[in-house]
Formats: structure tokens, sequence, C-alpha cells
């Protein structure tokens, strides 16, 4: 089973704005979607695509059987007035689809219905300034999460694992050297990242990182400065021990560099014989 996640930048719109009535980036965003090549795709970030989207909408537009959308309902944004959201879309058939209330905004949790094997997913976005929230919203989607049995928890959770602090600190103190103003807005965000606490926890709970090089997600060409290349990962995939995943990739060709600011994550999930049934 092949499952993506991916963060679209505001909805493909060009800004959190409410004036248009279909994204921008609507047809690069199809065209990254459709070179993914997934069985199952999270997309993060999609702002507005619960009033602009039927279900239907969202199945014709990137050839999915099954799609479900949700708003993340969380007030922070909506006094900025960009409350943003999550879509599952799915070429297997789901079960038991559903908005979870992780603190103060949504997740989604589904199952998984493949023709050899169940497996549980979790797709999540998790504050963008704070790590203290980013903690609670996480200890509270834990009790979604069983490591026992097939389980992967995909997503943008904006936080940094700590073993890769230091090489990161050193990229990031180039980039800050050329570009003060840049290093103002960015530097005390990114410090309150590296402290890693949502990486650990997820850890403790048994799951395992699908990516142990720890390949970077953002920015592409769309950040307003231009970088040699994605510097941060924000962008997760943890499975259960019964998941084996293979094949993870971070594509990062011209599609992907003009469809959002961040790129997707791509991996093979096969279930080990013998696992639990997720319940």
């Amino acid at each position: 089973m092949r499952i993506a996640s991916y963060n679209v930048m505001s909805g493909g719109f060009d800004g959190y704005d409410h004036e248009s009535s279909v994204p921008q980036r609507l047809p690069e965003l199809t065209l990254a979607i459709q070179e993914l090549r997934a069985d199952v795709v999270g997309l993060v970030d999609t702002f507005r695509w619960d009033e602009v989207f039927t279900t239907d909408d969202l199945c014709r537009q990137f050839g999915y059987k099954y799609a479900f959308c949700v708003s993340l309902d969380d007030e922070r944004l909506k006094e900025l007035g960009h409350d943003n959201g999550l879509t599952l879309l799915s070429n297997v058939e789901m079960a038991d689809v559903r908005a979870v209330r992780v603190a103060t905004r949504n997740a989604i949790s589904a199952r998984l219905l493949g023709e050899r094997a169940e497996v549980s997913i979790i797709l999540a976005y998790l504050d963008d300034l704070s790590e203290d929230v980013r903690v609670t919203q996480m200890r509270t989607l834990s009790s979604e999460i069983n490591s026992d049995e097939p389980t992967v928890v995909v997503g943008d959770l904006n936080s940094i694992k700590a073993s890769e602090v230091t090489n990161l600190a050193r990229s990031l103190s180039r980039v800050y050297e050329t570009n003060p103003g840049l290093a103002g807005a960015l530097e005390p965000v990114v410090a309150d990242m590296q402290r890693g606490e949502v990486v650990a926890l997820l850890e403790s709970l048994g799951l395992r990182d699908a990516d142990p090089m720890g390949r970077p997600t953002l920015p592409t060409q769309l950040f307003p400065i231009k970088l040699d290349g994605a510097l941060l990962r924000v962008d997760y995939c943890f499975h259960s021990p019964s998941v084996t995943v293979r094949n993870f990739t971070v594509p990062d060709s011209a599609t992907f560099q003009r469809a959002s600011d961040h790129l997707p994550i791509a991996f093979d999930a096969e279930v080990d014989p013998g696992a639990a049934r997720p319940r």
C-alpha cells in the first residue's frame, strides 16, 4: 500500500483569503498528487476545501474513490481568518473515518481496509507556533494510537527531531547570516521546534520513524527567499513495529517545487503477517 502525506500550502490558494472560489494552484497540486501515485494521500493545510469542494468534487479532481475533509476548527486560527483543514484521499476502502479532537483542533483517524491487511492511519497537523501546544495535542492524540496494531501516523508535526538539531543549526546559521530579516521572524519559531518533544513522545509510544535519514521537507522554491534546498524536516511518518516501511522518498521534482512550499513524503507500507487487526 503506497501512502503519502503532503502539506499543500493554504489549500492551493495564493494566500489565506476568502475571495477566490477556486485555488489558484489547483492544477499544480492535481499534477503533483497524480505524480505521487499513492493509494492513500493525507493532505495538510487544505484551507477552505470543506467550503469550496464536495466529497465528489475531491474524488473527481484528484482521481480517488474516497475522500474525507474536515476543518481544523482551531480558535486561534479562526481569529486570524484562516482555519485551515485536513483531507484524506484513498483508493483503498476506509472504515471508521472520523475527525478526532486533539486539544485545540481536529485530526483525522481511519482504518484502511486493504486486500491483504488492515492499517489504522492518523493524519495530523500540529500547531505552528508552540511546542507546548503541540505536545498537548499529541498527548491527546495518543489515546487513538495503539502501537500493538498496524498503525501509521502522518502529517506536518512542526517539531524537529533532537538528533537533527546540530546539523540543522549549522545550516540555518549560514542562512541567517545572509538573510537577517528572516532570522528575526524564523529563529524563535524554529528554536521552539528544536525541543523535539513531539517526536520523542511518539517514539515513547513505541512508534518508529519511517525516515531515519531525516530528509528535509521545507521549503521549496515557492519560499520567498531562494535557498539551495529544503532545510527543515517537519513532515513525518511514524509507524508501529508490525508495519514495515519501504521505498521512503521525499519527491522534489519541478512539479513539487511549483505546487507547495513543502515537499511530500511517500512510502510503501506492508503489514507483517500475523499482526493484530486494528479495532
